[in-house]
């Protein structure tokens, strides 16, 4: 399977980019957000990064990574829910964003629960073990009513 580039994602206010790198499969970004500290955000595809052996991958998945030591759980959560928002618009042909957290850190699954992530499962990844959430579009979870009818019943 080929990994398609990274679309140029567009992010609006509450939001400064500082810097952006955008190199293939990956998109790297500072943003800054008010007085806050810098959060460093790389959106890279699930292909290319450390979760391409962590459940089925689909060729537009993208793994969301942040550097935000300083950020309060309330503006992580505009800060998914921003960057979900931004990746459904660049890229219509995605069907998961995975934000991998520490299983611990209950406080930021709280916050990417707040931004529409779910949790789905647990898993081991370069000696860690981290809790997988996924937000998907709504295309993905859609389920169809009809489908337990039998056609021309």
């Amino acid at each position: 399977m080929t990994t398609p580039r990274m679309p140029a994602l567009t992010l609006r206010d509450p939001w400064i980019v500082l810097d952006h790198d955008c190199s293939g499969a990956a998109i790297r970004m500072r943003l800054q957000m008010g007085a806050q500290g810098p959060v460093d955000v790389t959106l890279q595809r699930s292909l290319a990064s450390v979760m391409r052996d962590s459940y089925p991958v689909g060729a537009h998945d993208v793994h969301v990574v942040l550097d935000a030591p300083q950020i309060e759980d309330s503006d992580l959560a505009t800060l998914l829910r921003d960057l979900v928002g931004a990746v459904e618009t660049a890229d219509p042909a995605c069907r998961r964003l995975v934000y991998a957290v520490p299983v611990a850190d209950l406080a930021v699954m709280a916050a990417a629960e707040r931004a529409g992530f779910r949790f789905v499962v647990d898993v081991d990844v370069d000696g860690e073990e981290l809790a997988l959430l996924v937000a998907e579009p709504d295309w993905v979870t859609k389920v169809d009513s009809e489908l337990e009818q039998v056609p021309g019943t």
